[in-house]
């Protein structure tokens, strides 16, 4: 076989080894020869063998005083070529690994950031924030909403609100005479000095007219309006 005849041709160099050092070169040559056949470029041992030769090499030249015969000087350059394949081959398998790695690299991280999870969105992507314009409409309608409500009390003065009051009290009379300042002040002395009863300060039943719960307006009662009017025209005969 091939590794077989390597192998023999290792051997024999080592044989001549010992009356020639130049044949412990060859015998590391022909070695790293025989680990490339058996474990190919990838072994670890292949590089190592190589830098044997290497090794071997530069001592026996530096030592040998027949270095420059033309058939010893060839020698030692077909050992020095060897090496230096072997290192290229080297240099070429290390690229490549440093390239892979480089290229599995970027493709984990791009796994990543492909499903990374973001705070607006889901898995695989992100999902934008409400648009700042329609929250600020939404907000808006929200308030004009509320502001369409009227919670504000019935003010007596202006006769705004919701409740519907009927003055024939004289508290409420004396209320509806007060301002919107609340100064009742006036109309209190000007019923001291007239001397006037409560029962003279009843005034004629007044309505303040608002809309009820159901949307409509409360008027007063034909019984009502005919009994005033009665009484309107009995005061008027007995003038008379």
């Amino acid at each position: 076989s091939r590794v077989d005849r390597i192998e023999n041709w290792r051997r024999e160099a080592f044989d001549f080894s010992a009356s020639d050092r130049l044949g412990i070169v060859l015998s590391r040559a022909l070695e790293v020869l025989l680990v490339l056949v058996k474990n190919g470029t990838t072994a670890q041992s292949l590089q190592d063998t190589a830098e044997s030769l290497n090794f071997e090499r530069n001592r026996a030249l530096k030592l040998d005083k027949e270095r420059d015969l033309p058939s010893r000087r060839l020698v030692y350059g077909l050992c020095e070529s060897l090496g230096l394949a072997i290192e290229s081959l080297f240099d070429a398998k290390c690229d490549e690994e440093v390239a892979q790695v480089t290229v599995e690299v970027k493709e984990e991280i791009l796994d990543e950031n492909m499903f990374i999870t973001t705070d607006f969105g889901a898995l695989g992507g992100s999902m934008a924030p409400e648009d700042p314009t329609e929250q600020t409409a939404r907000t808006s309608g929200e308030i004009d909403r509320k502001e369409d409500i009227d919670d504000s009390p019935y003010d007596i003065a202006s006769g705004s609100g919701t409740a519907l009051i009927f003055t024939d009290t004289p508290a409420a009379y004396l209320m509806s005479k007060m301002g919107t300042d609340g100064d009742s002040s006036v109309v209190v002395e000007g019923a001291e000095e007239t001397d006037q009863t409560a029962d003279q300060l009843r005034p004629p039943q007044q309505f303040y007219w608002s809309d009820d719960e159901y949307g409509e307006q409360q008027q007063p009662s034909s019984s009502s309006a005919a009994a005033d009017a009665a009484d309107t025209a009995g005061d008027s005969t007995a003038v008379k």
